[in-house]
């Protein structure tokens, strides 16, 4: 591997960084919900429809405030 152009070098690593890091951050996220609640990543993405027409998913990860204290505390005692 040591023999390969520095671009190809460079290319090899970011792939691999970049599908390491997709896993790491939808572990992250299921980590994130059930620290809330005990439903799977499959029920989370599910979307509804609102009053305008607009699909919605049903849980917004995004707006849970968790702190590095309870992702760790839960890594913890459930993994």
């Amino acid at each position: 591997m040591n023999n390969l152009p520095n671009e190809i070098l460079y290319l090899v690593y970011q792939f691999k960084h970049n599908i390491e890091f997709n896993d790491v951050m939808n572990e992250l996220k299921k980590i994130k919900m059930r620290c809330f609640f005990n439903i799977d990543m499959g029920l989370a993405d599910m979307n509804y429809l609102n009053h305008d027409k607009i699909l919605v998913k049903c849980v917004n990860i995004n707006n849970f405030n968790v702190t590095s204290t309870q992702i760790l505390n839960y890594i913890r005692i459930y993994i």
